[in-house]
């Protein structure tokens, strides 16, 4: 709960509780001015619950729509920012990563680090493979589909590079992916 449904709730609690103390120590409410009064304290205190519900149910919309952007921005952490950093701390895979992006063909396998280059493929794929598990394990079907959507724009972009293709179908695949990435790749990239 955010601040202000905070003291709304505090607010209406202790208008409730001091109704109570008055209503049961005092005999004020054989008055009938008085029952008025305790009428007028119940209509505040019901229409202060009522505005703290209303405050809680726009702040959980809200929160929600937080998650969403916070669990967007942590997959796209995943798979480019983590991509990135690989290659900016392995600078003689730059070749791989201009690859990836469809800058620059791959040099000679003489020149290649084979072992290096299938480390980061790895990498990539168990990144790749905890997006696909959201998309089918989400509730939020939209959102799930947005998500979808964006990944599939990176993949096309990376199955460009045939190693990285080449790699899924030839090795992660049948040793290493678990069903939603092979479902996936296999529905939107017939891999």
């Amino acid at each position: 709960m955010n601040k202000l449904q905070n003291i709304l709730l505090y607010i209406t609690l202790a208008i409730v509780i001091i109704s109570f103390i008055i209503y049961w120590v005092f005999p004020f409410h054989k008055n009938d001015k008085f029952k008025v009064f305790m009428d007028v304290i119940s209509a505040v205190s019901s229409f202060l619950l009522i505005i703290t519900i209303i405050a809680g149910i726009y702040s959980a919309r809200e929160s929600e729509q937080n998650n969403k952007i916070k669990t967007y921005d942590n997959y796209a952490d995943f798979i480019l920012k983590n991509a990135s950093q690989i290659f900016l701390e392995n600078e003689d895979m730059l070749y791989l990563y201009d690859c990836l992006l469809g800058k620059s063909k791959l040099p000679d396998i003489s020149k290649r680090n084979i072992s290096k280059e299938n480390s980061i493929f790895i990498i990539l794929y168990v990144n790749i493979a905890k997006v696909c598990n959201y998309i089918y394990n989400t509730t939020d079907k939209e959102y799930g589909k947005i998500m979808k959507n964006w990944l599939k724009k990176v993949l096309n972009q990376y199955l460009k590079c045939d190693i990285f293709k080449n790699f899924f179908t030839d090795y992660f695949k049948d040793k290493l992916a678990g069903p939603r990435i092979i479902n996936f790749m296999k529905e939107e990239f017939n891999l």
